[in-house]
């Protein structure tokens, strides 16, 4: 596991631990170009706190409208 992963999983516990709404995406498989790599990982807030990133922009945006 990298150190990056670790950083958000550490990141995760203490949001949960605060009682914030966490809302986690995980980029399975892409097609084509792609700025992210496959198992790359976004945690959101619903106040809008992100951390990590799975696309461009435009899913990150969707993942805190979803939480």
């Amino acid at each position: 596991m990298g150190v990056y992963l670790i950083e958000l999983l550490d990141l995760l516990e203490r949001w949960r631990d605060e009682g914030v709404a966490v809302g986690r995406a995980v980029l399975v498989r892409t097609y084509g170009s792609a700025p992210r790599p496959e198992g790359a990982v976004l945690l959101a807030t619903a106040d809008g706190r992100i951390a990590g990133s799975v696309s461009g922009g435009c899913v990150e945006a969707a993942v805190v409208l979803d939480i």
